[in-house]
């Protein structure tokens, strides 16, 4: 098949050429690209294949590119989130879980390989201060919730069972007592798992009630990690606005109201 290119002094009027093969040419060539671009598989230059050719609208030379999506950005201009061929679209299941197995084991282009010293070194130079694109900014709260979210269903998409395990059986026991007391069916860790509430799982929840209860062992007494808590404590306030908050002092032996 011959090689035909657009031409600008010709793009007013469509392509003849094109049309007695079963093509259509369009007089605008950013308008559609499939249809202005000649797809060739079979022409090589030098050692590399060439997919797809046109030619520049101001100078008329022939340019050559590997893929459909570069020859995109040549002709949309500068690079913008709506120019992406993805943007206001979704991928199907089918696609995301052949693109993650196209990227596995020896299928993935970097399979057996190492990345040099030097290599290492100038990934982590680029990620330092300024050049680093978080440099200066901070999640917000909504960003930061749906990050703990995500990863949440990651785990357990792995396989990871989270909200009973890495419990403690003291705090369980204490909770059933609390139970009884005050009559709270407390959902704990041996008792139906610990409620996961926006990224947090809480100690012990009475969902019906809406009433939170949070067990504090002695290193809960550290400055950090009852920072940590008080932050926490506030998200899931503010999140569920519970009727009731307690936190219980393990070292103390104090149940005191929060809310």
């Amino acid at each position: 098949m011959e090689d035909i290119l657009w031409d600008e002094k010709n793009s007013i009027e469509p392509m003849k050429k094109l049309e007695s093969n079963g093509n259509v040419g369009l007089n605008d060539i950013t308008n559609n690209i499939e249809m202005n671009v000649i797809k060739n598989d079979l022409t090589v230059i030098g050692n590399e294949k060439k997919k797809w050719v046109k030619n520049c609208p101001k100078c008329g030379k022939e340019q050559c590119y590997s893929c459909k999506n570069k020859i995109s950005k040549s002709l949309k201009g500068k690079y913008t989130k709506e120019n992406h061929w993805l943007y206001n679209k979704t991928l199907n299941i089918e696609t995301i879980n052949k693109m993650s197995l196209s990227a596995m084991g020896d299928k993935n282009s970097f399979y057996g390989k190492q990345h040099k010293k030097e290599t290492l070194l100038n990934f982590s130079e680029n990620r330092k201060g300024i050049k680093n694109g978080m440099f200066g900014k901070t999640h917000s709260e909504h960003t930061k919730e749906k990050m703990r979210i995500l990863t949440i269903l990651d785990l357990r998409k792995k396989g990871i069972v989270l909200g009973n395990n890495n419990f403690n059986p003291n705090a369980c026991r204490y909770f059933d007592e609390l139970n009884k007391q005050n009559g709270w069916n407390l959902q704990h860790a041996l008792n139906g798992g610990e409620i996961e509430i926006c990224g947090y799982f809480v100690d012990g929840y009475n969902k019906f009630r809406n009433i939170v209860v949070e067990y504090d062992e002695p290193h809960h007494e550290k400055l950090s990690i009852k920072n940590k808590d008080v932050i926490h404590q506030n998200r899931i306030i503010n999140h569920i606005n519970p009727t009731e908050f307690w936190r219980y002092n393990e070292k103390t032996k104090i149940l005191y109201k929060v809310l």
